[in-house]
């Protein structure tokens, strides 16, 4: 085995979705991984006129409002927003923005708009928490765009906080078709999402869901994705301990190569 290549030899099922899958499994592939993709769900936009007007309002009236992302797709559903309202992203500039973590930042420079809060590490509580340390600019109330299966934990953190939230459904996960055939079986399932661990239950053939629930890791993007994991029958969950596509491939080369020396220090914690 090459020490560029530790996963040489090694199979990885990818659920990303399909327009979402090709970055992950290209780290992998470059590992020396044989990637099986498994996708569980597309995401398909949902126009909100509500969210439409709420935008109309900042652009005009920025006030003490803060959008919120927890998403690329989030930041895909503003710039279609915008579009339907015929308004550039500059428009926005005066109300300040927070992203989860470092694709979704990348994804609101990629519009104009970079955010002026990104967490150190990259849950929805953090997020709520580095905003409730951002001083001076902490919001009154909270523009956020979701998706439609969003756990709540964003609207409940701020609450928590005195901070109302309105938030708009911009996106949501629509079910693949089950997968038919026989697929490799692989040494490792990730998951980069609660819905995919619950969606890979649904379209996974039988076989290879009771061989991986009993015995394959289940490496997780990060706590919430493995909680939804061991709700759905995972025995051996793994979460990164960098709540990024980065961290979940470290996270694959640590269960599967031990002895590997990762790029940050993901932990591994099966259950």
């Amino acid at each position: 085995m090459s020490p560029d290549r530790p996963l040489e030899g090694r199979c990885v099922a990818v659920t990303r979705p399909r327009e979402d899958a090709g970055a992950l499994a290209d780290r992998l592939g470059a590992l020396g991984a044989r990637v099986v993709f498994v996708p569980v769900f597309r995401i398909h936009p949902v126009d909100d006129a509500r969210f439409d007007a709420a935008l109309a309002e900042l652009a005009n009236a920025p006030g003490s409002a803060m959008l919120v992302f927890t998403s690329r797709h989030a930041v895909t559903a503003l710039r279609r927003a915008l579009d339907r309202l015929d308004l550039p992203a500059e428009r926005l500039a005066a109300t300040p923005r927070a992203a989860v973590g470092p694709a979704t930042a990348r994804a609101l420079d990629s519009i104009g708009l970079p955010p002026d809060v990104v967490p150190r590490r990259h849950t929805a509580a953090d997020l709520v928490d580095a905003v409730r340390r951002a001083g001076p600019r902490r919001p009154e109330r909270i523009v956020y765009p979701r998706s439609r299966e969003a756990t709540g934990d964003v609207e409940r953190g701020f609450e928590a906080l005195g901070i109302p939230v309105e938030s708009y459904v911009a996106y949501e996960p629509r079910p693949e078709p089950p997968v038919e055939g026989r697929l490799p079986e692989p040494d490792a399932v990730t998951f980069a999402s609660a819905s995919a661990a619950r969606g890979f239950a649904r379209v996974a053939p039988a076989a290879l869901l009771a061989r991986a629930r009993e015995r394959l890791p289940a490496v997780c993007i990060g706590p919430t994705t493995a909680a939804a994991a061991r709700q759905h029958g995972f025995r051996r969950v793994v979460t990164a301990a960098t709540h990024t596509a980065d961290g979940l491939v470290d996270a694959v080369v640590r269960t599967l190569v031990p002895t590997a020396s990762p790029n940050d220090t993901n932990e591994r914690t099966p259950t």
